[in-house]
């Protein structure tokens, strides 16, 4: 049987026949081994339904399931037929002519876009595939298929930074489900222009073609949001079955602006120039999936156009096998090349392929010339460090004629190796040079030589045994023995540094005082002496210190902790596993849709996701181990990237790794019954579940097992074989193993399922279903599908059932009768004795939607601010903020509402431009939602938050001086009534914002029933009010004493003399 795939979509007109079929007239005779498959007939027919003779139709196992690759070219009518075992397949075509690909004959009663057919048993099926020429095509392309489906325009208009329309600007859509080539929208002399899409989630890549050249000028999402690269959108485009106009795009610049032209030339390593060589350049940062591409011509040169920003280079070609990058400035220490482009063109790049030449085309990451140091030697003894890459020890004594002996420390034997010239050439035991290693030199003569050599960031590595060591320095430049202590904490006894000029040892012992004989600065090349009180892997501080690029938006106190945070994971995963990943660079974006994710060699953090570091470093530890991306099951990917972030939060004392197991891993990973085998892709994937399999394979075979799958990944087939071989047994064997584990330690909660309708009968999708319980109110919950079903999983207990959608609450379930507004009413349903299933709901339709844009008092856009609706007369509380185009658009439920408007809590004057939103007392303003919403809203502030709004900071500590953690600080405005309450951070740091006004403090505290506020004056003599005016009211200090009090409350505060 023939199925639209994935969903079971039986095809009309499906042809069962025995031992031939005709096709338009061609007999096909089954094989042996074709009577299990089954056979598609296909015809190929072009927009005017002429037969298409020639062309390679491919069907591709779709999803990493069952099946096997079969391709076809077609033949006389068009006609041909593909073999096929059960699975489910996406269907391509190769062409240079047909940029478009339309299946027809399966019933797509999902209205999915790309053609995915899912395959069972013998038989036949028929399908017509009709091409289009819809773009032209420079060579030939895998053009996806897709189904039969509605398309729905996208228009709008893409304006400069001065709100003038731009003429000649190329506008494509991408996401899912498109794929493949596509046609471009260009915009007319009024910036105009219309994209036609099938329902999805989609980006607008908005760009120049310049000199044969594509010049991305950026991507827009939802309400026309701009973003240099992927990493800044909030929110895409979806379509939602209806058509999306008034997109208006804002440019921060002219094309002219932002297009930066960028050449060089590729040449051999005699200087020959390259022709053909493929080059890219590839975004990183904020211009992350910018990925250009163009050919070097036939004197080697290639020119490409884009924005500022920091690109990677690499090419693609037979001629070598290395590629270094020369002319350039190179901004940072590491291996991979950080091409700058800022402000300016960018010319004079040389790229030189050298090494072995190949059969087909490799890609090769190009790298910076190595970075050198230069140590001056003089006649005598001298501490030095190899800083570069292993190898015999002739090599140093090439480098330096005057040397006459050198001699290296066995830190296991401690007790040194040694090596001098003689007659015969180079005698002794030390034979080879490694990287880190530190040197004893003895130089003749009477003259200092300068040694300059490659310093590989490799060699900030090193391995320290227990008692004294002899390193080189490849750390931070001059360094301090306190830099050193920092690092290595309580293990370091003592750094002995050398003076060559005084021929005296420098020595520093922690914790005793600095003298004329303490080292002060240690410098890249030095050697220097460590004394130990353990083995480990040591990371030299400031050895390898990846770029962090910052989104503009993100504020200066935001970035603060980032780099300490990077230092810290390299360190313990350099400490713990003896390696680290030199290519690796870090992006902090305003907003990036979710914590943060890993893109070769990029690690993508949003700005409030410092702690997500340690999990997405995991992943490239995996890339660069394997060599390569997308080694793994996504359940070992990710379970091996939560087991190791989870014991970096022990290591470092954020939370144990046994706690995280008994209060996240295991009750996360009980909401769902999904085996493992279904966790392969991300589709499935339970990050929990994952964490449990991979603390079970490595309780099994031990933690080193995990490096060595990546080490081996390459070196077997497929994933699994690899597997086989660093776990000691099979997949399937594994699987069985943990299922019968996590049935013991994390066994699937109960669940609850069940269909919503709608008033019509109707199946209901994304309605979330909330399971709340009693007694604690914790709270379970899942969202319908298509079909309106929902499953939900929760631990044994007694639940109540409410619907919501979006910011709407649609009613508490009470059973047979329907739904209640009140809590109270809700049917209370048990699931201690097992599942509960097959609810059938039908919520009233209550929900209504409110749309519409806050602007300031000059008509600006106003990100960020916070519309709040308190329920007056029904409904429920909702809150929600604007988005960078100062626009909100949610559901909430239908009543009567005090609304008010808040920038940081902050209350606003505003006017609407609704008739009905009248005023109430204070900054309320009263609103009525009826059933067919409140649209096409405009807001107007009165006076931007800047001018109204004061800050008030300071911090809480206790009688000890010492900052309180997760105090409540209350403000209560002594006039106006109001009130504002909020905690301390992890320093005793709090703050408001808040109006002109006569305030006081008071403290929610169990500890003690004493407050005193300090930095602040008096509103009168003997008042403990103080009035804020005009101004930020910093230094705030409050301290809380005295004897906890004798039931919990407020404690007010008085004012500090």
């Amino acid at each position: 049987m023939l199925r639209a795939g994935p969903r079971l979509v039986v095809l009309a007109g499906c042809l069962l026949v025995g031992a031939f079929v005709l096709a338009d007239g061609v007999p096909v005779e089954r094989s042996a081994a074709q009577s299990s498959r089954h056979e598609v007939l296909v015809t190929v027919v072009d927009e005017d339904g002429k037969p298409v003779e020639g062309l390679r139709v491919v069907a591709e196992v779709h999803g990493g399931g069952p099946g096997e690759y079969e391709q076809q070219v077609t033949g006389a009518g068009g006609a041909l037929s593909l073999w096929l075992v059960e699975g489910e397949y996406g269907l391509n075509v190769h062409s240079n002519r047909y940029s478009d690909c339309t299946v027809h004959g399966p019933e797509n009663a999902e209205g999915v876009w790309r053609a995915v057919i899912a395959v069972e048993g013998s038989g036949s099926s028929q399908i017509r595939i009709v091409l289009a020429r819809k773009r032209p095509l420079d060579g030939v392309f895998s053009v996806p298929c897709h189904f039969d489906v509605p398309y729905y325009r996208v228009q709008g208009t893409i304006l400069g930074p001065g709100d003038e329309p731009l003429e000649g600007i190329s506008v494509l859509p991408f996401g899912p489900p498109l794929e493949g080539p596509r046609p471009a929208a260009v915009t007319a002399p009024d910036g105009s222009y219309a994209v036609e899409v099938p329902d999805g989630s989609y980006w607008l890549q908005v760009f120049v073609t310049i000199e044969g050249t594509r010049c991305v000028l950026g991507f827009a999402g939802w309400d026309g949001a701009y973003s240099y690269g992927y990493t800044g959108f909030k929110r895409r485009i979806d379509i939602q079955d209806a058509g999306v106009s008034g997109l208006t795009v804002r440019l921060p610049g002219t094309p002219e602006d932002l297009c930066r032209r960028v050449e060089g030339r590729v040449s051999d390593s005699s200087g020959e120039p390259l022709e053909g060589v493929q080059f890219h350049a590839n975004g990183r940062g904020r211009l992350l999936g910018r990925n250009i591409s163009v050919l070097s011509d036939e004197q080697g040169a290639f020119a490409f156009y884009g924005p500022d920003g920091t690109y990677e280079i690499n090419v693609f070609t037979t001629a070598g096998s290395e590629c270094t990058v020369r002319g350039m400035e190179q901004p940072r220490r590491g291996s991979t090349t950080a091409l700058s482009v800022a402000g300016a063109d960018l010319g004079g790049i040389g790229l030189v392929v050298s090494g072995d030449e190949s059969d087909a085309r490799q890609e090769i990451m190009c790298l910076r010339p190595p970075e050198v140091v230069t140590t001056n030697l003089l006649p005598g003894w001298n501490l030095v460090g190899w800083t570069e890459a292993e190898a015999d020890i002739a090599a140093i004594f090439e480098a330096i004629p005057q040397l006459e002996s050198a001699h290296a420390w066995d830190a296991g034997t401690q007790a040194f190796t040694e090596a001098s010239r003689s007659g015969a050439g180079i005698a002794g035991a030390l034979s080879t040079l490694q990287p880190g290693t530190g040197l004893w030199l003895y130089l003749g003569g009477t003259e200092p030589v300068e040694w300059t050599r490659q310093n590989l960031v490799e060699t900030a590595l090193v391995q320290l045994e227990e008692g004294w060591n002899l390193v080189g320095w490849s750390g931070r430049v001059g360094a301090s023995p306190e830099d050193i202590l920092g690092s290595l904490g309580q293990a370091l006894g003592g750094v002995a540094t050398w003076e060559a000029a005084t021929e005296e040892f420098l020595l520093y012992v922690p914790g005793s005082p600095a003298n004329g004989h303490t080292p002060q600065r240690i410098n890249r090349g030095d050697g220097l002496w460590l004394h130990t009180s353990k083995a480990r892997q040591w990371l030299q501080p400031g050895g390898f210190e990846p770029p962090i690029e910052y989104h503009p938006d993100v504020a200066l106190e935001t970035r603060a902790p980032f780099p300490d945070a990077v230092d810290s994971v390299l360190a313990y995963f350099a400490y713990r596993f003896g390696l680290f990943v030199p290519s690796v660079e870090v992006y902090v974006g305003d907003d990036i849709g979710r914590c943060g994710f890993y893109a070769l060699p990029t690690i993508v953090l949003s700005e409030g996701c410092v702690h997500a570091m340690a999990h997405e470093y995991v992943h490239a530890i995996q890339a660069h181990v394997a060599g390569g991306g997308g080694t793994a099951p996504t359940w070992l990917t990710e379970g091996m990237a939560e087991r190791w972030e989870g014991q970096y939060d022990d290591y470092i004392g954020h939370r144990t790794y046994s706690e995280r197991q008994e209060n996240y891993t295991r009750p996360f990973a009980r909401r769902t019954e999904t085996p493992l085998a279904r966790m392969e892709g991300y589709n499935e994937v339970s990050y929990t579940v994952a964490n449990l399999a991979v603390d079970w394979l490595v309780q099994l075979t031990g933690e080193s097992s995990l490096l060595e799958y990546y080490r081996q990944r390459f070196s077997h087939g497929t994933w699994q074989e690899a597997f086989e071989n660093a776990f000691g047994m099979g997949v399937d064997d594994f699987y069985t193993s943990f299922a019968a584990h996590r049935a013991e330690v994390a066994a699937p909660f109960p669940t609850v399922t069940g269909i919503v309708f709608d008033e019509q009968g109707q199946p209901w999708q994304g309605v979330t279903v909330h399971v709340r319980a009693v007694e604690s109110s914790a709270e379970w919950k899942a969202t319908t599908g298509a079909d309106g079903r929902f499953e939900a999983k929760a631990p044994a207990d007694a639940y109540q059932v409410v619907l919501m959608t979006e910011q709407c609450v649609m009613g508490w379930y009470v059973g047979e009768q329907g739904f209640s507004e009140s809590r109270d009413d809700a049917k209370v349903l048990s699931v201690e004795t097992g599942d509960i299933d097959d609810l059938i709901l039908r919520p009233p339709n209550n929900c209504a939607r409110i749309e519409g844009t806050i602007v300031g008092p000059d008509g600006e856009p106003m990100e960020g601010l916070q519309l709040q609706g308190i329920p007056a007369d029904g409904g429920g509380f909702w809150s929600f903020r604007t988005n960078e185009s100062g626009r909100f658009d949610t559901v909430v439920t239908v009543g009567v509402y005090r609304v008010r408007l808040l920038a940081n809590r902050c209350p606003l004057d505003w006017t609407p431009n609704a008739r009905g939103m009248s005023p109430l007392d204070g900054f309320y303003r009263r609103l009525s939602i009826q059933p067919a919403g409140v649209t096409g809203l405009t807001l107007t502030l009165s006076s931007l938050p800047s001018d109204l709004c004061r800050r008030l900071e300071g911090s809480a500590v206790g009688s000890d001086g010492q900052p309180i953690a997760g105090l409540q600080v209350n403000l209560t405005e002594k006039n106006g009534g109001g009130f504002f309450a909020t905690r301390s951070g992890d320093d005793g740091s709090f703050s408001f914002s808040v109006r002109d006004g006569s305030y006081a403090f008071s403290v929610a505290s169990d500890r003690s029933n004493t407050c005193r506020a300090g930095g602040l004056a008096p509103s009168r003599r003997g008042s403990d009010d103080f009035t804020v005016a005009g101004e930020d009211v910093v230094g705030i200090r409050i301290v809380v004493s005295g004897q906890p009090p004798e039931r919990p409350g407020w404690t007010y505060c008085t004012l500090a003399e």
